[in-house]
């Protein structure tokens, strides 16, 4: 059993494998955090046109592109540094029977991926030090120290300053 919870989530009452989710195979429901949901909704919000060009940089396992084309019609571009983690991405999509353009390669390294058109919107979900995450995984309060924090934000500043020039006016 399960209960609604927002616009587009469900609660199980007891967990399961994925797999064994109902509909999970057949593309009709996907696995995300419930704070991860907010992204996309968030994201489409601000009033994107059909066929909007949007980059979701950092896009691995493929949650939040998923996400993004089951609620908008988008020309989406995913990103990620790993090709294994990105193959994930597909994964999902094929599943869903959703497309988009799938990109390995780093996003601060603009000219070896960047087509020099900008997108109308930028999802980057940066990687972070996991401390949102602390509920579903307890262990990262002592896999994480003081000193994992300033490389992390050091490299959040620079995928911004990286991206950020992608952006078209408005966007």
């Amino acid at each position: 059993a399960a209960r609604v919870v927002g616009e587009h989530a469900v609660l199980l009452e007891r967990p399961c494998p994925v797999p064994e989710l109902p509909g999970f195979a057949e593309g009709e429901v996907s696995v995300q955090d419930l704070s991860a949901q907010r992204a996309a909704p968030l994201l489409l919000g601000a009033g994107l046109p059909a066929q909007a060009r949007v980059l979701d940089a950092c896009a691995a396992p493929g949650g939040k592109t998923a996400h993004l084309l089951e609620l908008a019609d988008l020309r989406m571009t995913a990103l990620d540094s790993d090709p294994l983690r990105l193959a994930r991405v597909q994964d999902t999509l094929n599943r869903l029977g959703l497309t988009a353009r799938l990109q390995a390669a780093d996003a601060r390294a603009t000219a070896s991926w960047w087509d020099g058109v900008r997108f109308d919107a930028i999802l980057l979900d940066a990687p972070c030090s996991a401390s949102g995450i602390v509920r579903r995984h307890p262990d990262i309060r002592w896999l994480r120290r003081a000193s994992d924090l300033p490389p992390l934000a050091a490299l959040q500043a620079r995928l911004l300053e990286a991206l950020w020039p992608l952006l078209k006016p408005g966007g």
